[in-house]
């Protein structure tokens, strides 16, 4: 299968002349220009700062209703406790996960305009990970909240 490199960032935080919009949306919007055949399965694969808020886990649902040829898998660095909308997500089809420092290290190695720096764990690191995917488990794993 053909594989696309390359990343989407939010618009419109650093650039006022553009109207805001968070990378998911970018990309939704990007979508229909890809000439895909219908009758494939496609999977992508989205490295992301934080899950999906509220508004783009909404429109993501529907996205993925109306497109059962593409399989969604996220790796977010940091979970939003946005309990129902992750559930949705999940129930759509999209994969969830937090990053492992191996996928943190890989974002900034091929993302990250590094200025040949190279990648530097942070204090606490993996107790973090383990927290947020533990959030996350919990969130995915829970239907009372």
């Amino acid at each position: 299968m053909l594989e696309h490199w390359g990343y989407l960032r939010n618009q419109g935080a650093d650039t006022p002349w553009l109207p805001r919009c968070h990378a998911e949306l970018c990309f939704l919007d990007l979508f229909p220009s890809w000439p895909l055949d219908q009758e494939k399965q496609y999977r992508l694969t989205w490295y992301i700062s934080w899950s999906p808020c509220p508004d783009c886990v909404r429109k993501l649902v529907e996205f993925l209703k109306k497109n059962s040829h593409v399989s969604l898998c996220i790796f977010a660095a940091h979970v939003y406790t946005y309990i129902h909308g992750l559930r949705d997500l999940r129930n759509a089809g999209a994969q969830l996960a937090i990053m492992t420092r191996n996928e943190l290290q890989h974002c900034w190695d091929t993302f990250v305009d590094s200025q040949g720096q190279p990648f530097e764990p942070w204090p606490n690191m993996e107790e973090q990970i383990q927290e947020q995917s533990q959030q996350l488990q919990t969130i995915l794993r829970n239907p009372e909240n």
